[in-house]
């Protein structure tokens, strides 16, 4: 419903963007099935490319929820749990990233997250799906898919210890020209240890390359 507070299924946040705002370390949230979109939520301007899920540090994100359920087994479809940047109809005004996880500890899991067009200057060139910078992040259960960069369409991963595990990395394009990780994008400074792993994940039909490393040792 409209304005809830979030404590439970019957009084849920109606936008994702409200629940992160509220959210304090140590909480988890718990999305069900819908679609959602960053420019969505109290304050913010509709049309807004540089709006995007930001993760809250020590705030797990779950979703493919049905709305029903008491404990984090969620009896949905994480298929039909989408993080979209479509909020516009012309595809070169989508969101520049989806989902960004900026100098936090987290998890997210159960998500499509798609249609991101990261197609700016400088940082909003990077990870038009996910981008990460300074973080350590979990990312589980998760299709990317139709996103756009110039660096990592579907995720971009800079200075993070990244874990990517049973997700799916789908027609996503880095348009760097030569390609730079059109599925995922890894990199580190120089000095700075990777601790990044892909597990039981599938990339497929990425254009630009599936992954690209670059000081990094996945």
């Amino acid at each position: 419903p409209e304005g809830g507070a979030g404590s439970d299924w019957g009084a849920a946040f109606k936008y994702l963007q409200d629940a992160l705002g509220a959210a304090r370390p140590g909480e988890e949230i718990w999305v069900a099935e819908g679609i959602y979109k960053p420019d969505r939520g109290a304050g913010n301007a509709r049309g807004d490319r540089t709006l995007s899920f930001s993760l809250k540090n020590k705030v797990d994100t779950y979703g493919g929820f049905n709305g029903t359920e008491t404990e984090r087994k969620p009896l949905g479809d994480h298929n039909r749990t989408v993080l979209s940047g479509e909020i516009d109809d012309n595809s070169t005004l989508r969101s520049l990233h989806v989902v960004t996880a900026m100098e936090i500890n987290a998890t997210l899991s159960g998500f499509q997250i798609a249609k991101g067009n990261a197609n700016g200057r400088a940082e909003d060139s990077n990870g038009g799906g996910l981008y990460v910078t300074g973080s350590a992040l979990t990312v589980g259960k998760c299709v990317f898919s139709d996103n756009v960069a110039t660096t990592g369409g579907g995720i971009y991963s800079y200075d993070s210890s990244l874990s990517v595990v049973d997700c799916s990395i789908t027609g996503n394009t880095a348009n760097h020209g030569f390609g730079d990780g059109g599925g995922l994008y890894l990199s580190n400074r120089y000095g700075v240890e990777s601790k990044s792993v892909i597990i039981d994940t599938d990339f497929t039909a990425n254009g630009g390359g599936a992954v690209e490393v670059i000081n990094s040792s996945p």
